[in-house]
């Protein structure tokens, strides 16, 4: 559809030129128009493979044999129309024609800019929406996708990255000791939803998709007569991935996500190289999908459950705003240019590979894109108070990981238990059942699971493979266990490259596993050495206690075998009439973009 009008536009441009040329010439202006058509249709050809490589689609013969002749039909038309205006009033002033043939040209190419560019419509928030009865709150669930909270200015972050969040959490309950159960998107989430552990839901690299026998949040919700809507901007949350089992809206970049094509012509490429323009940020775009939910399905007599992971934080690092604040411009493109994915694979193998000041650079972009996100969720709190659904909903804000930042040598949330991929934030607000204030208890993330039900007033069955909590009760749980896991290392990450062929990167192959109690967390790798440390002492995780305290090392490690035989483990059934969904070509356009595939 995007080529309609630059059909139009380079017909005009062709015409232009070919009419010009043809006053330098008598002979020419007799066999030029003959010309017109095929010089149209090359043009238009031209332009629209150019443009379609950009946006990495295709359009088709057929239909780009359609538009080249009737571009070519209309072209006599332009042709005609520029001899019997434009000639005339080239006569009349005694124009030079070689000076009107480079200003046609030059007009029409930028109006062919500015069209390109020209605002799509997008979806907004209904200025308002029809009062609901009282009755059973809405349910929000916010993901902050790779969002560190000591990267949070309500955390205590120094750079002022959360404004908006902050106001929220001022009037919230936030909790200071949030540990999520998973290291990447995937199990992270798939315990969120099912209040399941990781070794019970079976979803890793090795098995990447949520078995359809395990009952989510959303299905219980939808049962319970629900709205459920899922948007995530994380194409790891595909439908291949089995996670929107529940929902009646379900959307990722993956599913009709992509980008406008008008937006990826060549012209909009070139405006985007010159800083003209950015292209829609993947949070925009899911906000447009809330709102065109809001706008069009969304029922007042029915609650609903709207779950929203932000993915805007998420290596690569490389903000969407133009208007920096820590990162200059120069230091955004310069990171833009390099392939960042590869540097932050190897870097484990060769630390040398990013200096300190590199490693500065990556936490001010990524600080950045954290302050980013703010601003979209700023967008979106505002919005629900102005329509009156702020004070009736649930509303839980948190993160499915953290991000290392060069700490123990390593970057992403890979291959690692340590605090700055499993601590997360947790901020949860509803009437008086969370009152304000910070809340210092040992919780995870999937103790979401059991408090929107408790909340709502949907019963479920408990069983030994639920070790979640409610968070109305995380005050009294003083001797909780909090357990992480990692069980199936990430292969696609671990290709040291032919410039380090005698690493080694066997020490990445072992699952691991991690238990706190209290202040202290241990580590076991599946090949068997253990750390432990001190985190009211050692936040950092720089001293490794496992030989200095021996028994305590000990009794953290009998704790975690004890609550490891305490359910039973997830195993893939053999099942050959349901076989994993193989992901679409849309959707693995996305994960290659992610890094996630190569």
């Amino acid at each position: 559809m995007f080529l309609l009008p630059a059909a139009v536009l380079i017909g005009l441009t062709t015409a232009a030129v070919l009419w010009a040329v043809g006053q330098l010439s008598r002979r020419g202006s007799r066999w030029l128009p003959r010309l017109l058509p095929l010089a149209w249709a090359a043009g238009l050809f031209a332009y629209g493979a150019t443009s379609l490589v950009a946006a990495k689609g295709s359009l088709g013969f057929g239909p780009a044999l359609a538009l080249a002749a009737g571009a070519a039909v209309v072209g006599q038309l332009t042709y005609a129309a520029l001899e019997a205006i434009v000639g005339r009033t080239i006569r009349a002033r005694r124009t030079k024609p070689i000076a009107a043939m480079l200003l046609a040209a030059a007009a029409l190419w930028v109006g062919s800019l500015v069209w390109t560019l020209k605002p799509e419509g997008r979806e907004e928030f209904p200025a308002a929406l029809p009062s609901s009865p009282a009755g059973r709150p809405n349910v929000l669930l916010v993901i902050l996708d790779a969002v560190r909270p000591d990267h949070m200015s309500c955390y205590g972050y120094g750079r002022k990255t959360t404004p908006h969040i902050d106001a929220f959490a001022s009037e919230a309950r936030r909790y200071t000791t949030a540990v999520s159960p998973g290291a990447w998107t995937l199990p992270s989430h798939a315990s969120i939803f099912t209040g399941l552990p990781v070794g019970a839901h079976g979803c890793t690299w090795a098995h990447p998709y949520l078995d359809v026998q395990f009952d989510t949040l959303a299905e219980k919700l939808r049962s319970a007569g629900y709205q459920t809507v899922g948007l995530s901007s994380n194409a790891v949350l595909g439908p291949s991935r089995l996670v929107g089992q529940g929902f009646e809206t379900y959307w990722t970049p993956a599913v009709g996500g992509r980008p406008d094509p008008v937006r990826h012509t060549l012209a909009a490429r070139l405006a985007q190289e010159l800083s003209l323009d950015t292209p829609a940020a993947l949070s925009e775009q899911m906000h447009e999908q809330l709102a065109r939910w809001f706008g069009r399905q969304y029922k007042a007599d029915r609650p609903f459950f709207v779950f929203l992971n932000y993915l805007d934080a998420h290596q690569p690092f490389a903000p969407v705003s133009r208007r920096l604040t820590w990162a200059s411009e120069a230091i955004a493109a310069k990171w833009r240019k390099r392939d960042q994915r590869v540097l932050l694979h190897r870097y484990k193998f060769a630390p040398g590979l990013l200096s300190p000041d590199d490693i500065g650079e990556l936490t001010a972009l990524y600080d950045e894109e954290i302050a980013y996100v703010d601003s979209k969720v700023g967008e979106l709190l505002a919005w629900l108070k102005r329509v009156g659904l702020f004070d009736n909903t649930l509303i839980i804000m948190t993160a499915d990981h953290g991000e290392q930042l060069g700490e123990h040598g390593m970057m992403e949330h890979q291959y690692s238990l340590y605090e700055a991929v499993l601590r997360v934030p947790l901020i949860v607000r509803f009437r008086d059942l969370f009152p304000t204030g910070v809340d210092d208890a040992l919780v995870q993330t999937h103790d979401v699971y059991p408090t929107v039900l408790e909340i709502v007033g949907v019963e479920w069955t408990r069983t030994a493979a639920y070790n979640c909590q409610s968070l109305l009760s995380a005050g009294r749980m003083p001797g909780r266990l909090a357990v992480s896991e990692y069980l199936a290392p990430w292969l696609g990450g671990l290709d040291p490259g032919t410039e380090y062929p005698a690493t080694d990167p066997s020490r990445f192959l072992q699952p691991l596993r991690a238990v706190r109690s209290g202040s202290m967390k241990l580590i076991r790798w599946s090949g068997g050495a253990t750390e432990l440390y001190d985190l009211a002492s050692d936040p950092l995780e720089t001293e490794d206690l496992s030989r200095a305290r021996p028994a305590e090392a000990a009794r953290l490690k009998q704790m975690l075998e004890e609550w490891l035989a305490s359910f039973e483990h997830y195993t893939p059934r053999p099942r050959p009439f349901r076989q994993m969904p193989r992901p679409s070509k849309e959707e693995l356009e996305a994960l290659k973009e992610l890094g996630y595939v190569r």
